[in-house]
């Protein structure tokens, strides 16, 4: 149940019962003090009025002993039958209707005297002390739990000031130093354990690039190899048409390879940080120009429509984008014309003449276009990708950019044109 409270609110509840837990002791302190003190004075009260009659009774044996509603003195052969065989000492009958009644019993044997007082007063001075007691235990519970509460607020300071400074942490890793905004305490501790934590994501994310790095130089040494063989091929005059066009898909297969080993490793090391202002359409006729050596007719093939588009996004990660989603398309319907509609809210890709060749088209055993490099690119972007069909069971492609980023914000997007 307290694991559910906020930090701040447990401590409050920790000083309201510290609060009551005092508050009860002081009470019955107070309580017990009370009537032990009562029980003081009315022996030594007792005692003394009873030396001074017994010492009247030495010299008088007649003399009078004072009888009233509130004090008494009997010789113990003549007090009320309740209070006889009483041990000397003092005595608080439980008596019904007389409560506060005290009894002293003094003197030898067959000497003694029973005095009897009536303390009515004090015991109601005790019920107002009960009350008081009451009073003074809701009063320090609450006093307590709201002291808590400011004080409360104070020593979490740190610890919320910590959570911010963790929460506002780019999603990549980077040094920090948030132990040097705090004391040598144990917040400052728990801000060394996180900057250590970070310098260990850091350290592990050089390890990756660098890995990283390398795995694309080794691997795209055999892709150019290809690619360099086919096109010597391709020179060769004696080639058949046959052979050129299994040429060509090889040409087609080894540019498809280099772009998804790019999306693979842009996606593992992350967009990162590096944003440039951009214009989309330039970016989209480079990654037209890119694949149009093994898709020669890409010109008439892609068409593009909108307004302005400015982005601020790093120019290579849109370009693989494209270049990867354009050659997919036309891998997929070769024959197809494809319109590329942009505008501030994204861009939509929709078959604009859908003609499908099966014997030129490149089979795959999944759904779709398989876009699942492209799809973590945008996602790292804050785009949202979305393979649809329409009416007639044609596929598009819809990108969508976040709202936030349409109002001139540091990512922002300004454009013109329709929207999709």
């Amino acid at each position: 149940m307290l694991n559910r409270l906020s930090l701040r609110t447990r401590v409050t509840v920790a000083y309201g019962l510290m609060g009551l837990i005092l508050s009860v002791g002081f009470a019955f302190a107070a309580k017990y003090v009370a009537e032990d003190y009562e029980h003081i004075i009315v022996e030594k009260v007792l005692e003394g009025q009873a030396q001074t009659f017994l010492r009247e009774l030495d010299r008088d044996p007649n003399a009078s002993l004072p009888h009233s509603a509130e004090f008494a003195v009997y010789r113990e052969n003549a007090a009320p039958r309740e209070f006889r065989g009483l041990s000397p000492g003092i005595h608080e009958p439980d008596l019904p209707g007389r409560e506060g009644w005290h009894a002293g019993v003094y003197g030898p044997p067959g000497e003694r005297l029973v005095l009897i007082v009536d303390i009515g007063v004090i015991e109601t001075l005790e019920d107002y002390l009960d009350r008081l007691m009451l009073l003074i235990i809701f009063v320090g519970a609450t006093l307590s739990a709201w002291l808590g509460w400011l004080f409360a607020g104070r020593t979490v300071a740190p610890v919320y000031r910590l959570a911010d400074a963790v929460a506002r942490l780019p999603t990549q890793p980077a040094p920090t130093q948030l132990e040097l905004a705090f004391g040598r305490d144990a917040v400052g501790q728990l801000a060394g354990t996180i900057d250590a934590y970070q310098q260990r994501l850091v350290d592990a994310g050089e390890q990756e690039r660098l890995f990283y790095a390398n795995a694309n130089h080794e691997l795209r040494t055999p892709i150019a190899v290809i690619q360099g063989a086919v096109e010597v091929m391709r020179d060769d005059p004696d080639i058949g048409t046959d052979q050129r066009l299994r040429l060509a898909r090889i040409d087609r297969g080894a540019l498809e390879l280099g772009l998804l080993l790019e999306a693979f490793m842009l996606s593992a090391r992350g967009v990162g940080q590096a944003r440039e202002t951009i214009e989309f359409l330039q970016v989209a006729q480079q990654a037209r120009d890119r694949i149009a050596l093994a898709n020669p007719d890409t010109a008439t093939r892609l068409k593009f429509e909108g307004g302005r588009l400015v982005l601020r996004v790093p120019p290579r990660v849109l370009e693989c984008i494209l270049a990867v989603l354009f050659h997919r398309l036309l891998n997929l319907a070769p024959a197809s014309t494809w319109t590329i509609q942009f505008s501030a809210h994204g861009f939509q890709v929709k078959p604009q003449e859908w003609i499908a060749r099966p014997s030129d088209v490149v089979r795959r055993s999944d759904l779709g276009l398989g876009l699942m490099f492209i799809e973590r690119l945008c996602r790292d972007l804050g785009w949202h990708l979305e393979q649809q069909s329409d009416a007639s069971d044609r596929l598009q492609i819809r990108v969508t950019f976040p709202e936030e980023r349409t109002h001139g914000s540091e990512y922002g997007i300004s454009g013109e044109g329709d929207g999709l």
